[in-house]
């Protein structure tokens, strides 16, 4: 599923407050409630997003398990390719959009975050602890993932020599095209700056801070401090600067000394639009273009989020823990070069199959008009390859906003102050005795809010 389909969804959630999953529900289930086996990935992720909005937290872990299930078999199967390849053409040479959906490093960690919450919001800590250890493990793959990506892109470097030689081509080196075209299509200098500060394209505060929480809720202090010393490392939040504080002098304060955790979740993920850059054919010996996906992001709309206590006193400003948005930036920087490479071997490859086609035809028909379709026919194909990939998990919201602390009373309110100067409040009740957890989605004019009270 594209964007362009996704942004229906997104007008009615924004418009109207709507949340309608009926038509992905259509897609992604059979008649007996099960997933297809034939469901998108994408389609799962976004369905898998949305779900939470209406409350269905057990469905939502359902299909988000099928999309788990999912981006790890293609990865296997890359992984096996890579390995055994030798004259078989690898996926790394098809078009971008022609294969299955390249989830990003901080969405496969994401998706566990999620899943996590889901639990919660059922008053399942052992289910969410479950998610919170994969998501640990998926950090720890980033380097073989690396390494991966480094050998493919080998392997494939090396088959396109191979396919030159044998059709008795010399001199395709494009070292220096690629490092220049992987500095034209870098970031902004405004966009380099903004994620100049981030350690990696996969680690995010909330994702840290809920796994210290769960770790604490089920009594484990010593698992949830390198995930509080992570959060506290990588973000300027007050709060989590407060919470590892008084962590480091008492393991038991984080749900001791704190009785209302609040997670409030703004805006979508980056969308993405087609860029195309030219590129000097060695094999063709003229200027072609291939195209990738650049970033496309939108401004946030949000001025401030504050917590109200039942006397419409202000608690606290909510401050930000997590965003997508840098993340997605840093994960294009660093992929980047693997992207342009990608492209440039794709560019090659065709044009060396193509010229062994129109050669071949033009030896065994001598049959001029044959030729010229032949041609024209290769051309529109590769037209329609050269198309960048522009799906993208568009239901991720974009920032996570957080606060927490001991409120005395029994309710609390969520005050959503708009740039345009509209005001959106919503209250919901909490127990001071307990330790609540509240997730909130703001989009448009609308607040998804749900919650759970756990004893200490």
């Amino acid at each position: 599923m594209h964007t362009s389909t996704m942004d229906v969804f997104k007008q009615d959630l924004v418009q109207k407050g709507v949340c309608n999953t009926s038509r992905l529900e259509e897609d992604v289930f059979d008649s007996h409630g099960m997933v297809k086996e034939s469901a998108d990935l994408i389609e799962l992720l976004e369905l898998g997003a949305m779900y939470p909005l209406q409350k269905k937290y057990v469905p939502s872990n359902q299909v988000l398990e099928s999309a788990h299930g999912k981006y790890t078999q293609y990865e296997e199967r890359a992984r096996i390719n890579v390995r055994g390849a030798t004259t078989e053409m690898l996926d790394i040479l098809l078009a971008e959009g022609s294969g299955p959906y390249e989830m990003a490093l901080y969405e496969k960690i994401y998706l566990h975050t999620i899943k996590a919450m889901n639990y919660l919001m059922i008053g399942k800590v052992e289910g969410a602890r479950v998610e919170v250890m994969r998501g640990i493990r998926q950090h720890s793959r980033v380097k073989e993932m690396a390494e991966f990506k480094t050998a493919e892109i080998n392997t494939s470097k090396a088959l396109v020599k191979q396919q030159a030689e044998q059709a008795e081509i010399n001199d395709i080196n494009v070292d220096d095209q690629i490092y220049h075209l992987t500095r034209q299509a870098g970031l902004s200098a405004n966009q380099a700056q903004a994620v100049i500060s981030l350690r990696n394209s996969y680690e995010n505060g909330f994702t840290y801070l809920l796994s210290a929480l769960v770790f604490s809720l089920n009594h484990e202090p010593e698992n949830a401090r390198p995930q509080l010393k992570n959060a506290n490392d990588i973000t300027e939040n007050q709060y989590v600067k407060r919470l590892f504080s008084d962590f480091r002098k008492d393991s038991s304060s984080l749900i001791s000394k704190n009785n209302v955790f609040v997670f409030t979740q703004t805006g979508f993920a980056p969308t993405r639009e087609n860029a195309q850059f030219p590129f000097y054919n060695p094999v063709s010996k003229t200027l072609t273009s291939f195209c990738i996906s650049k970033l496309a992001r939108v401004p946030s709309t949000i001025a401030a989020v504050d917590i109200l206590d039942n006397a419409s006193r202000v608690s606290g400003r909510m401050m930000p823990l997590a965003d997508l948005d840098q993340l997605a930036l840093k994960q294009y920087q660093e992929d980047l070069p693997f992207k342009i490479t990608k492209a440039v071997l794709r560019v090659l490859w065709q044009t060396i199959r193509d010229k062994g086609l129109i050669d071949k035809t033009k030896s065994e028909t001598q049959d001029e008009v044959l030729e010229k379709i032949v041609k024209a026919f290769l051309s529109l194909f590769n037209l329609v390859v050269n198309q960048a990939d522009l799906r993208a998990w568009n239901m991720v919201p974009r920032k996570t906003l957080f606060y927490c602390g001991n409120l005395d009373e029994p309710g609390l309110t969520i005050k959503v102050s708009n740039l345009s100067g509209k005001v959106l409040e919503q209250k919901l009740p909490i127990d001071p005795d307990a330790v609540n957890i509240v997730w909130a989605r703001c989009i448009g004019s609308t607040l998804f809010v749900s919650s759970y009270a756990f004893n200490r």
